[in-house]
């Protein structure tokens, strides 16, 4: 995912230029980011797994907001990643507490929290996916 989008407007994109290839690249890998959270809540790995990819999303999340003020590049397209990928957090860590309580309550109540986890969650991951969409969308627009 990230060589695709990356490299697709590396060289087919001649109005990209210099630190505009490097907002786009650390958007890349901030959907990479993303994917990796999906592994890891899909594959059911958990705690530092988990805080180590949340700590580098949010990581590179304050590299692109330094990047984009340091260079004046904030645009209305620019704004919308910016508000996409905070919503992004919001969900993630939602879904983050949301499966650790219901793993708390699964020893206590077991087949139930299963049936919940599935149907309740499901809806969330794609919610997770169109937004991940939105932002794809938006790099389109630049």
């Amino acid at each position: 995912l990230i060589f695709l989008i990356f490299f697709r407007f590396l060289f087919t994109n001649s109005l990209l230029k210099g630190h505009e290839n490097l907002h786009l690249f650390i958007i890349s890998l901030q959907v990479f980011f993303i994917k990796l959270g999906y592994i890891f809540f899909i594959k059911g790995l958990k705690g530092l797994q988990n805080l180590l990819y949340i700590f580098l999303s949010v990581l590179l999340h304050i590299l692109l907001l330094h990047h984009l003020l340091l260079h004046r590049l904030i645009l209305l397209v620019q704004l919308c990643n910016i508000l996409v990928i905070y919503f992004f957090f919001i969900i993630q860590g939602f879904i983050f507490f949301h499966t650790f309580f219901l793993e708390i309550l699964q020893f206590f109540f077991g087949f139930v929290i299963q049936i919940v986890k599935r149907t309740f969650l499901l809806p969330l991951l794609l919610l997770q996916y169109l937004l991940v969409y939105l932002i794809m969308l938006n790099i389109n627009l630049l």
